[in-house]
């Protein structure tokens, strides 16, 4: 049952990576900001 593994692995995957999405969204927002103004 390979999948089951990959679901596993990739929901563990899923947790680490929003931290640096929250990160990258965060700074896409600062430099909107900072053309917008």
């Amino acid at each position: 049952d390979v999948d089951e593994l990959d679901y596993r692995i990739t929901g563990e995957r899923e947790r680490i990576v929003p931290e640096r999405e929250l990160r990258q969204r965060r700074m896409l927002e600062e430099q909107k900001a900072r053309l917008g103004t």
